[in-house]
């Protein structure tokens, strides 16, 4: 492997170039940006971006390091304009060469026949080589690493210097990003957390008012969760929970569509743009799903359902946010107490004795 060091003496006699203010401004926006941006998908996108207009190349990929783990995760790659975002993990043998370039903190060239750092570009010519950049927080840990395909000669001493800020700008920007999940994810289930949802709800209810839409609310559970706890311990309640999360995740609209944990096994659906039939059909869809899914966790057989309430508000209608979740917990427990496995919705009429208290 070839290493790329910093050298004195090159420093000393390497003018800088007549474009380093131009570049010097393109790094200060860079850096700007970098650190704006808290979602994930956005900041992989945006830095692989940055990184192959800064190395003028055409390949660039950044894979994810979690070396508690030993497992490298493939977070996006960008070829030729085009950016993707396998998201595939696979383990690192430690004490491999691999392991010692990540822990090594150099940029060196990465071997063509590696079988962990696949290059970027899809078909390298025998003159390209593949720069692999570790990208380390503030604790030296490593996050990321960094694989650019460089055609035809080795990259200038500007060029590394620039890759070297961005590099240190990035690690922290993906550190930021690391935090800013933590705190609106939940770590068992990984959908977002009550607080988010309080937020989200919010700014939804405010865009409201400046443009006429619905916003839907399903308030959902799992009926008789106790007694998969009791039965069962709460580590496999805790995979219930999981699996239950992403049933409830699958079919709706990415990146509109919010799922939070509300609390316990209490999930909240926020719906933007969804009228009261479109709505329940959400929530129907959802209680199908999870009639029909065989949940690992639990032994053959043990079957679970859920019950929910479903709640949908125009343009006209100016309710305060917790009276809105009272309303649609209200519609929650009459269908528990209706015998559960059911959607219960404001708009519809109720018989007698599914009347709230």
């Amino acid at each position: 492997m070839t290493h790329y060091e910093s050298s004195p003496s090159r420093m000393d006699c390497t003018a800088p170039g007549p474009d380093w203010d131009e570049e010097l401004f393109v790094l200060n926006y860079a850096t700007r940006l970098f650190m704006a941006i808290s979602d994930k998908k956005s900041l992989i996108q945006t830095a692989l971006e940055t990184f192959a207009d800064f190395s003028h190349t055409q390949q660039a990929g950044i894979m994810l390091v979690d070396e508690s783990k030993l497992e490298l995760t493939e977070a996006g790659f960008y070829d030729q304009g085009v950016t993707t975002f396998p998201d595939k993990t696979f383990g690192l043998a430690k004490d491999s060469p691999e392991h010692e370039l990540i822990r090594s903190h150099e940029i060196r060239n990465c071997p063509k026949d590696s079988k962990f750092f696949s290059w970027p570009g899809k078909t390298p010519s025998s003159r390209d080589q593949c720069l692999c950049i570790p990208v380390a927080r503030s604790s030296k840990t490593i996050r990321a690493l960094i694989t650019l395909t460089i055609s035809n000669q080795p990259p200038d001493f500007e060029t590394l210097q620039r890759i070297r800020v961005l590099s240190s700008v990035f690690a922290l920007s993906l550190e930021n990003m690391l935090l800013f999940e933590m705190a609106v994810f939940d770590g068992l289930t990984k959908v977002h957390v009550r607080r988010y949802f309080e937020i989200r709800a919010n700014e939804e209810m405010a865009k409201m008012k400046r443009s006429p839409q619905y916003l839907g609310i399903i308030l959902m559970d799992i009926d008789d969760f106790k007694a998969v706890n009791d039965c069962f311990g709460h580590m496999v309640g805790d995979h219930v929970l999981i699996e239950f999360a992403e049933k409830i995740s699958q079919g709706l609209r990415q990146n509109i569509d919010i799922v939070c944990r509300y609390g316990g096994d209490e999930f909240v659906i926020l719906l933007p743009q969804t009228d009261p039939r479109e709505t329940k059909i959400v929530a129907q869809r959802i209680l199908d799903r999870v009639n029909s899914h065989s949940f690992a966790a639990l032994p053959p057989g043990h079957e679970l359902s859920f019950s929910a309430g479903a709640i949908c508000i125009g343009p006209d209608e100016h309710i305060p946010l917790q009276t809105l979740i009272h309303r649609v917990d209200t519609l929650l427990y009459m269908g528990k107490k209706s015998g559960g496995n059911t959607v219960v919705t404001a708009w519809e009429d109720q018989p007698a004795e599914l009347q709230p208290c």
